[in-house]
């Protein structure tokens, strides 16, 4: 049981793939977004992440434990975001409260019985965990969607799919064919890989971890000039397809959708 409202991100990333970078629509990610690589934002990422930005791609301690006890104890969120999508799921953000609760209550025990026991490993194990070298996170994750376009309808233009390791693919659960899980949102994980090649011609070339990088960072160079500015990515030269019978599966979520959410 980690920091992790998994309420939360039912109906915020629901909404991330229902409304990608349309702000009306989708705040989790918000651009433009500034891919720092300053010493003291990777200081804490290579050890304790305290207060570093980055979110959604990092977790800083003092917020994130700090949120989750202003939810537990006075039932309010700190982000504007989140107070906007449980306006009218009040069923949910009764259930995202009692789990603020819980997981403090799980989190507190971890420290009675580390002090009981004297089972000092144990709350760096688990309680601080998620917040000790997340920078792996951070820089796999950030590529997805920083620098590129907001309020378009096509997934190519605002979502990048990025080349990895096979281990970094395992942990980012395979994730990193972006674009196609945003197009695609009910294609399990693991048949992402397959669902990249069938597509492969009608899709930007697949940046490596590093170019994805270096994209970014002249795109935010650009915006400081101009801030108007966004990333434009290659697309293929369109075709013409015949007509075919409409697959409802096409514009499904999958699982993604939670119930509450209608």
């Amino acid at each position: 049981m980690s920091w992790f409202n998994f309420h939360d991100y039912r109906i915020s990333h629901t909404y991330h793939h229902l409304y990608t970078l349309h702000p009306r629509g989708d705040r989790e990610v918000v651009l433009p977004v500034k891919p720092t690589l300053h010493v003291v934002h990777l200081l804490e990422l290579f050890t304790l992440n305290l207060t570093s930005g980055g979110e959604p791609w990092s977790w800083p301690l003092i917020p994130v434990i700090g949120g989750t006890v202003k939810l537990a104890f006075t039932g309010k969120f700190n982000k504007e975001w989140l107070r906007a999508i449980y306006v009218d799921q009040a069923a949910a953000r009764k259930k995202a409260i009692n789990w603020a609760r819980m997981v403090l209550l799980f989190h507190a025990a971890i420290i009675v019985v580390s002090i009981v026991f004297k089972i000092w490993l144990l709350p760096i194990l688990v309680t601080l965990a998620p917040f000790i070298a997340n920078w792996w996170r951070y820089f796999v994750g950030a590529p997805m969607h920083t620098g590129l376009k907001d309020n378009v309808p096509d997934f190519r233009l605002c979502v990048r799919t990025i080349t990895l390791d096979p281990f970094s693919r395992f942990l980012y659960w395979r994730m990193n064919w972006h674009t196609e899980h945003h197009m695609f949102g009910a294609v399990p994980c693991y048949n992402l890989k397959r669902l990249s090649r069938t597509i492969a011609s009608d899709m930007p070339r697949p940046r490596s971890l590093i170019g994805g990088w270096q994209e970014m960072r002249k795109t935010w160079k650009k915006q400081q000039e101009d801030p108007g500015y966004q990333y434009d990515t290659p697309l293929p030269e369109h075709k013409d397809y015949n007509e075919k019978e409409h697959d409802p599966s096409e514009a499904s979520l999958g699982e993604l959708d939670p119930k509450a959410f209608e």
